[in-house]
C-alpha cells in the first residue's frame, strides 16, 4: 500500500511537471513528458491525457488533441472537475455533440457545487446550448445566491433564447452585486434594443459608458439607439468613438459596420470595421455581402485592392472569396436587363382559363413527403413559389430556383439591389400555363442552396376552372415537411433516427431541435389550405 502511495505521488509529480512545461510554452518537452507517463501506466491516468490533449491543441495539431479527449471521456468515472476541461476543450475545438455529453456528466457529479456549475453553465454557452446553460446558472444559483457569474450567465442564456424581459431581471441582479459591471448593462442595453424599447437601451448603454468611455460594444450601442432616436450627430460621434477600438473587440465589429453601411451611409468607415468582422467570424456570410457592397459603394480609389490584401495577409483562402464574390457582382453588373421569357404565348392564361393539378415532392424523402395542388394557369411562377412555401411549411428565409426545361427562372430584384440575379428569367413573367406546356409537365423548385431542398412539381392533369372553388387548394398530402435549416434531406432522416434513440450523441441537440412532440407522419391539409388563403392574386416582387 506503501508503494502504490509512493507510484501514486510520483505521478502526480511527474504530471505537474509536464503541465509547468505548457505554462513555459515548451510544448514538445511537455508532450514528450505526458507521452512517457502515458507509456509507464497500464490504464491511462485522467490528468495525464488532459495534460496531453492540451499540449496538442496549443501545439495546432486539434485533430489529435481530439482523440486523446475522446480517450479522456472513456476513462473519467468520478472526477467533475476532469470532466469540465474535457467538455469546455470541446466546446473550443467546435465539438458541440461530446461537448455536452462531458458536460452533463460534469454536472450530474457536482451537483451543489456552485463554482463548478457555474463554469460548466458557461461551458453550454459556448457551444450554443443556451437551454441548457440557463438551467446550470439556475443550479448554481440555487447554491449560492450571491454568484454574480452564474447570473451574468444566465442573463446571457436567456438573451440567446431571447426571452429579453427574464435576461434583464437577471442582468440587472449582476449590476446589483457589482454596480462596475458595465458589460451587464451593455447586455441590458441590447436586450431593449430588440425590444425596440430605444430610450431605455440608451440610459443602459450610458450607465455603461460612464464606467468606461471607450469600449466599442458600449459606443456602438450607444450609436445605434441614438441613431434610432433621430440624433444623428451624436450618433456618428459615438460610432467613431467605437471605431477607435473595434479591433479590441472584433465581435461588435459587424453590427457597427452595418451601421455605417445602412444607416449613416458612410461605406469608407464600414469596410474598416466589416473587414475585422470577416476576419473575426469567417463563415458569415452576410457579413462578406456586406463588406462587398461597401467596396462597391465607395468613393475610395483601390478601397478593393486594400481589402483584398487586408485579407491576404491574414487569410488568403479569405482575400480568395472575397476576389470571387466581387467578381461576380461584376458579371452580374454587365448585364443588367433580366432575360426574356422564352416561352411567352405558347400556352393561354386567362383567369377563367384551365387550373391545373400538380403534384410537389421533396426529391430523397422515404417515405415520400408530397403534396397536391390546385393552382390556375394565369399565376405566374412568382405565385407558385408562395404556394410551395406555404404547403410545404417553408418560411423564405433563403434564395430559390425554378429549372423548367433547362431554363433557370427566379427572382429579379429591383435595379438598385446589389445582389439581384440578371442571369435568371423573372419568375413574374412566366405563367403556370408556360411552364407546364414547356416542360413536358415536369419541372423544379429548388429551395435553400445550402440545404438544397428539391422538389420535383409533376402536371398531372389540366381541369376547367370551377367557379365554386377558391384557387389555389391543397387537395391532399402526406408526412410533415422538415423545418427550416435543419440541415438538408439526409440530415433531416439523421435528425428523425436520433430523437428515437436516447443514447444517440444528436439526441438531445434533435429534440431541441424539432422538438419532442414532433411528428414526422403529421399532415393537416386544414393548416395548409388557411395559409394558402393569403396567397393572393399578385404577390409583391422583392
Amino acid at each position: 500500500m506503501a508503494r502504490e502511495k509512493r507510484v501514486n505521488r510520483q505521478t502526480e509529480h511527474n504530471i505537474q511537471n509536464a503541465f509547468s512545461l505548457i505554462a513555459g510554452g515548451q510544448l514538445e518537452r511537455a508532450k514528450s513528458a505526458f507521452e512517457a507517463q502515458l507509456g509507464s501506466q497500464k490504464t491511462p491516468d485522467p490528468g495525464t491525457l488532459l495534460g496531453l490533449a492540451s499540449t496538442l491543441y496549443f501545439s495546432g495539431d486539434t485533430e489529435s488533441a481530439i482523440d486523446t479527449l475522446h480517450l479522456l471521456l472513456a476513462q473519467i468515472t468520478e472526477e467533475g472537475a476532469e470532466l469540465l476541461q474535457t467538455g469546455l476543450f470541446y466546446a473550443i475545438s467546435g465539438r458541440r455533440e461530446p461537448a455536452g455529453i462531458a458536460l452533463r456528466r460534469a454536472r450530474a457529479m457536482v451537483s451543489d457545487h456552485s463554482e463548478i456549475l457555474t463554469n460548466i453553465a458557461g461551458g453550454f454557452s459556448m457551444i450554443g446550448d443556451y437551454r441548457e446553460a440557463a438551467n446550470t446558472a439556475e443550479t448554481a444559483i440555487q447554491a449560492d445566491n450571491s454568484n454574480e457569474m452564474a447570473y451574468r450567465i444566465l442573463g446571457l442564456a436567456l438573451f440567446g433564447m431571447q426571452d429579453y424581459p427574464a435576461a434583464i431581471d437577471s442582468l440587472k441582479t449582476v449590476t446589483d452585486l457589482n454596480p462596475q459591471d458595465y458589460m451587464a448593462y451593455v447586455y441590458i442595453g441590447r436586450c431593449l434594443a430588440c425590444m425596440e424599447e430605444w430610450e431605455e437601451s440608451l440610459s443602459a448603454f450610458q450607465k455603461a459608458w460612464f464606467i468606461d468611455k471607450r469600449h466599442p460594444a458600449i459606443n456602438a450601442g450607444r450609436a445605434i439607439a441614438l441613431f434610432q432616436l433621430g440624433r444623428v450627430k451624436e450618433a456618428v460621434k459615438a460610432a467613431d468613438s467605437a471605431l477607435k477600438h473595434i479591433s479590441e473587440s472584433p465581435e461588435d465589429a459587424y453590427s457597427l459596420g452595418t451601421l455605417y453601411l445602412d444607416d449613416l451611409d458612410n461605406p469608407e468607415k464600414a469596410i474598416t470595421a466589416l473587414v475585422i468582422a470577416v476576419l473575426d467570424d469567417p463563415q458569415n456570410n452576410d457579413c462578406m455581402n456586406d463588406l462587398i457592397e461597401a467596396v462597391i459603394r465607395s468613393d475610395v480609389p483601390d478601397s478593393a485592392q486594400h481589402v483584398l490584401d487586408a485579407l491576404n495577409e491574414v487569410d488568403q483562402d479569405l482575400g480568395t472569396m472575397f476576389l470571387w464574390a466581387l467578381q461576380q457582382f461584376a458579371s452580374f453588373e454587365d448585364d443588367t436587363s433580366p432575360r426574356e421569357n422564352p416561352f411567352r404565348g405558347i400556352a393561354p392564361a386567362t383567369p377563367d382559363g384551365p387550373v391545373y393539378q400538380l403534384r410537389i415532392d421533396l426529391e430523397g424523402a422515404r417515405p415520400p413527403i408530397w403534396r397536391r395542388v390546385l393552382v390556375p394557369g394565369h399565376f405566374t411562377l412568382a405565385h407558385l413559389h408562395t404556394i410551395i412555401q406555404a404547403v410545404m411549411g417553408w418560411e423564405d428565409y433563403h434564395m430559390h430556383e425554378f429549372d423548367v426545361s433547362d431554363v433557370a427562372i427566379g427572382p429579379i430584384m429591383d435595379s438598385d439591389d446589389a445582389w439581384g440575379n440578371q442571369s435568371l428569367v423573372d419568375e413574374f413573367d412566366v405563367t403556370m400555363a408556360e411552364a407546364a406546356v414547356a416542360s413536358n409537365g415536369k419541372f423544379w423548385y429548388v429551395y435553400d442552396f445550402g440545404d438544397d431542398w428539391v422538389h420535383k412539381i409533376a402536371v398531372e392533369k389540366t381541369l376547367p376552372r370551377d367557379e365554386k372553388m377558391r384557387y389555389p387548394i391543397c387537395i391532399g398530402g402526406r408526412q410533415a415537411a422538415p423545418l427550416e435549416d435543419s440541415g438538408g434531406i439526409h440530415m433531416y432522416y439523421a435528425h428523425l433516427e436520433a430523437i428515437a434513440d436516447s443514447d444517440s450523441e444528436m439526441h438531445d441537440e434533435s429534440v431541441e431541435w424539432l422538438g419532442k412532440d414532433f411528428k414526422p407522419k403529421a399532415f393537416d391539409i386544414d393548416i395548409i389550405n388557411k395559409k394558402l388563403e393569403r396567397v393572393g392574386s399578385s404577390p409583391a416582387r422583392g
